[in-house]
């Protein structure tokens, strides 16, 4: 190993460590730095910020030695998110419906949002990402997603190392961020989300859901228009819509819908 690696490895990790600390959490890292057990932070951080395209130069002849991934902390940190976005409504909008609380946390746990979160943190410049992944700039916000998601499951993990409740400090970064959304879908319920408005005017009006199709139609990452949706309801197209995902086709298809009923 190298010098100059050893001073990226270094300065990568004061970056990772300085973001850490804007986030509130500078009291979980000196307890786990106090205690001797700073280590795990590191490594869980470093993981939440690497993808599983990424290899070190040195093991690509190597696929047993790839490095860890965020994968595993996307998938706790998803779980940690919900939570903490359940506690956040019902401590800031009580008075709303089931049904609204729900609509509004699926916005707030949003891939969508995920990476404006992740784009604000400034993570793209922190994160470990293979070539082929980064070709690609649509994959940009999905990727930014699943990492602020891992970093949420990795803060977890090191608040429980220490004995630190996380909800309160992960509520306290948060909100902030969360509220101005609220406030916004609150105002426009159906905001970003129009499969939601959609299947509310179905199960309505027909007490049913409307179906959709789906199917890609270019083979380019980069095609705004990669994927094509159709939604029906009782045997009848309501609207086709295109993206470069198969959700956001789907939202365009449930908007173009929306827009021939009214």
């Amino acid at each position: 190993m190298t010098a100059t690696h050893d001073s990226a490895r270094d300065a990568r990790r004061g970056h990772v460590l300085e973001l850490v600390s804007v986030l509130e959490f500078a009291t979980v890292a000196d307890r786990l730095e106090q205690s001797g057990v700073d280590q795990p932070l590191w490594q869980w951080l470093d993981a939440a910020l690497t993808h599983a395209s990424w290899m070190p130069t040195a093991s690509r002849a190597a696929p047993c030695q790839r490095p860890r991934n965020y994968e595993q902390l996307e998938f706790f940190g998803d779980a940690v998110l919900r939570l903490v976005a359940s506690d956040y409504l019902l401590d800031k909008h009580p008075g709303l419906s089931v049904g609204q609380l729900s609509s509004i946390r699926a916005q707030l746990v949003s891939d969508r949002l995920l990476g404006q979160l992740g784009e604000s943190l400034g993570l793209w410049q922190l994160m470990r990402i293979g070539p082929q992944a980064l070709a690609d700039p649509s994959a940009r916000p999905g990727l930014l997603a699943a990492a602020t998601e891992a970093l949420i499951g990795a803060l977890e993990l090191a608040c429980r190392h220490c004995d630190v409740p996380a909800g309160p400090l992960l509520k306290q970064w948060l909100g902030p961020f969360w509220a101005p959304h609220c406030q916004a879908m609150l105002a426009d319920p159906q905001r970003d989300n129009w499969k939601s408005a959609l299947q509310e005017w179905s199960q309505g009006v027909y007490g049913s859901l409307p179906q959709y199709i789906s199917r890609e139609r270019s083979s380019s990452h980069g095609d705004p228009e990669r994927f094509e949706a159709r939604v029906s309801l009782a045997g009848r197209t309501l609207g086709d819509g295109r993206g470069p995902s198969r959700k956001l086709a789907e939202q365009a298809a449930a908007r173009a819908a929306l827009r021939h009923i009214h």
